[in-house]
């Protein structure tokens, strides 16, 4: 970040509009917050929660890949914390993202 602020913010801002917004809305959430390189949304569904962190984490793998490896955004895992306030989950977990 510091040798290219203006750079990664730049970037940042990108991954927000052509990514992460779309695909929360894909998945039926929306962004409350975001901080930074955070954000937090609501989903309807922890499925829909799950599966979404799991696509973001997965398409991000993937970007930036035409930048020199230091000028890359770091490959953090996805800190996702769903919260279910009445979730009740029972048996094998099957959910196709």
């Amino acid at each position: 970040m510091g040798a290219d602020e203006e750079g990664t913010h730049e970037r940042l801002k990108a991954h927000l509009v052509e990514l992460v917004d779309p695909k929360i809305r894909e998945h039926h959430g929306r962004i409350v917050k975001t901080t930074g390189d955070g954000v937090l949304a609501e989903f309807a569904s922890v499925v829909d929660a799950v599966c979404c962190a799991g696509e973001i984490q997965r398409a991000m793998a993937d970007r930036d890949l035409d930048l020199a490896k230091e000028r890359r955004l770091p490959r953090h895992p996805l800190a996702a914390r769903p919260h279910a306030k009445n979730a009740l989950l029972s048996g094998k977990f099957d959910w196709h993202c």
